[in-house]
């Protein structure tokens, strides 16, 4: 199946908040069979012969790290209409509104993570405190303008936080459908000099302790619109009892790139963890590979270092050559 038909069937497909398990597993049913019929037998890592990437190969490491991080600021660029965010932040902090917020903050609800870090703990406990008087009063907390003050410098300090904010749900590690791309090994592999790692992945599409998704990477012109996924971050920044339009958005986001990088056929190993969201993270993960390749250029005094490796995990061996006696522009493996 074509990446084209896995981008309507993936769009197709919305989990909101209230779904049972039985509906959350019919609709996805579609989307696993999807994957299960796109999926190769082996996925590449492409390697730079740097002492972090040989000692990661050693430990059969591989690092996740939130797509804020990426060299590529284009990569899960969300699309979205400033001035229409800004309205519903401002609508948010209506009277009706702060009223359900203080209700949370004075039955002892918890405060969004994020709050924490922005927000003076003892300013927090006081709104709660009086909070909790005005409701065992049967009135509504009136804020001070100090606290109104703050409330609006929380939703200007929001409003640009958002984007990088949505990119740090889940962290990522790339992975290729092609061995022989000459983009690949002269950007990936320090031109030709370093190594890829084969890697079979397959068991990532089933339920896993891990908690980690594999997904095929849509190419197009046009970015993925996040405007919902930012109305429902915001509304629970603000403590609001928000409703999730979309499960699978913090996913969908990071898997739409421009057409410009169709060459690499990337596949992503997705791991969903919202624990900090003020602040970009890499963690890694263990994964052991079944094959290592060669570049065509790699040194004599590299290729030793990482054979010896190879012979301690019994991997399969290859060398990526080029082949002079072909018209072709491809190189071929030994």
């Amino acid at each position: 199946m074509d990446r084209i038909k896995y981008q309507e069937i993936l769009e197709s497909i919305k989990i909101p908040d209230g779904m049972t398990q039985e509906e959350m597993a019919n609709a996805l049913k579609p989307l696993n069979i999807t994957l299960l019929q796109m999926i190769p037998e082996r996925l590449y890592k492409y390697r730079a012969c740097k002492d972090k990437h040989i000692s990661a190969f050693e430990k059969d490491e591989l690092w996740l790290s939130t797509s804020d991080l990426f060299n590529d600021p284009f990569d899960t660029l969300i699309q979205y209409d400033e001035g229409k965010i800004r309205s519903a932040f401002d609508d948010i902090l209506n009277p009706n509104i702060f009223d359900a917020m203080t209700h949370h903050i004075a039955t002892g609800g918890k405060m969004a993570e994020p709050v924490n870090h922005l927000v003076d703990p003892k300013e927090i406990e006081n709104m709660r405190v009086k909070a909790a008087e005005a409701l065992s009063l049967g009135k509504k907390f009136v804020p001070s303008k100090e606290q109104m003050t703050l409330l609006t410098i929380q939703k200007e300090a929001y409003l640009t936080l958002l984007p990088k904010i949505a990119q740090r749900f889940s962290s990522v590690v790339c992975f290729s459908e092609k061995i022989d791309s000459i983009l690949m090994w002269s950007h990936y592999s320090y031109n030709h000099t370093g190594f890829a790692l084969g890697y079979d992945l397959r068991s990532l599409l089933l339920p896993n302790d891990n908690n980690l998704g594999l997904f095929p990477v849509v190419y197009g012109e046009k970015r993925y619109n996040a405007e919902e996924f930012l109305l429902y971050i915001f509304g629970s920044l603000m403590l609001l009892p928000m409703k999730e339009a979309d499960k699978m958005s913090s996913i969908k986001l990071l898997l739409y790139k421009s057409l410009e990088w169709q060459y690499e056929q990337e596949w992503r190993i997705i791991k969903s963890d919202a624990s900090n969201l003020l602040k970009g993270h890499s963690e890694p993960i263990t994964l052991k590979p079944n094959s290592i390749y060669y570049g065509c250029h790699i040194s004599q005094e590299n290729l030793q270092r990482l054979h010896e490796i190879a012979l301690g995990k019994n991997l399969e061996e290859h060398f990526m050559k080029l082949d002079n006696a072909s018209d072709e522009y491809r190189m071929r493996m030994e």
